[in-house]
């Protein structure tokens, strides 16, 4: 198949495994590449466990190893990026760099960014943060994205509550992921078959960035005065190819700041 996985059907079910990606050579096949904190504990606090652990077991990392990215789009992810720079700074001495301010990678800084603002980047470590595990496909999306952006581990740190979204059936497949090598779906209805249909028909129809941006500015009730900002940040940030959720996160987070 063209999905990029090798696929297997059994009693119904889907089967999805890939090569392993060989690009260092030392680390052992049977290394867990994403860990899983679902905390008790405060953010923060539980970030800066994370990266003690990082630095005990790798004691030669620097801060450009690590990347820290909020998946939320809440200004409350702004505070905590402020208490990690503090926290960050007193425990290690390692400067912060706020990607959604520099929209850059600085050298020997550890990098703390929102989801809109890491395209291109990878770094041996991320260390994911998100308050609820959404069912949105914008949310899903970036979930996975950003997941993705280490090469060597990534921790994903979430709330241990009941109305965190990480279910046990998430948690299953996710041990499941990193026991045997693969995924298992089960195959879907006709009715759910029939629904992704519909979607797939929907999305090959999408507007292009510029008239999606538009429809969004309308139905946000954007001013003229703000549009040309918002066009070209979301240019320089590279989300040309974003779907419409993301970019209407994107456009209701930036708006915050335009209209202080």
């Amino acid at each position: 198949m063209d999905c990029g996985y090798k696929v297997s059907v059994k009693e119904k079910k889907f089967h999805l495994s890939r090569e392993p990606l060989r690009r260092f050579e030392d680390v052992d096949e049977n290394f867990d590449s994403i860990a899983l904190i679902d905390t008790e504990t405060n953010f923060s606090d539980s970030v800066m466990n994370t990266l003690k652990e990082i630095k005990t077991q790798n004691p030669t990392v620097t801060p450009d190893d690590i990347g820290i990215i909020l998946l939320d789009l809440t200004n409350e992810i702004y505070a905590l990026a402020d208490i990690l720079e503090v926290k960050i700074h007193k425990e290690f001495k390692w400067k912060v760099n706020k990607a959604y301010e520099s929209k850059a990678k600085l050298p020997s800084t550890i990098l703390i960014s929102n989801r809109n603002n890491v395209k291109g980047l990878e770094f041996p470590f991320v260390i994911c943060i998100t308050r609820k595990i959404q069912s949105s496909g914008g949310y899903r999306n970036s979930l996975y994205t950003m997941l993705t952006r280490s090469f060597i581990k990534t921790y994903l740190i979430i709330p241990n509550r009941d109305d965190s979204g990480l279910t046990p059936k998430i948690k299953d497949g996710l041990k499941h992921i990193l026991t045997e090598k693969e995924m298992v779906i089960e195959e879907p209805s006709e009715s759910e078959k029939e629904k992704i249909r519909t979607r797939f028909k929907y999305e090959t129809k999408e507007l292009s960035h510029y008239d999606l941006m538009m429809k969004i500015f309308e139905d946000l009730e954007v001013d003229k005065k703000h549009h040309e900002k918002l066009l070209n940040a979301s240019s320089e940030i590279g989300m040309g190819e974003s779907d419409e959720e993301t970019l209407r996160d994107f456009i209701k987070d930036t708006m915050k700041y335009l209209s202080n």
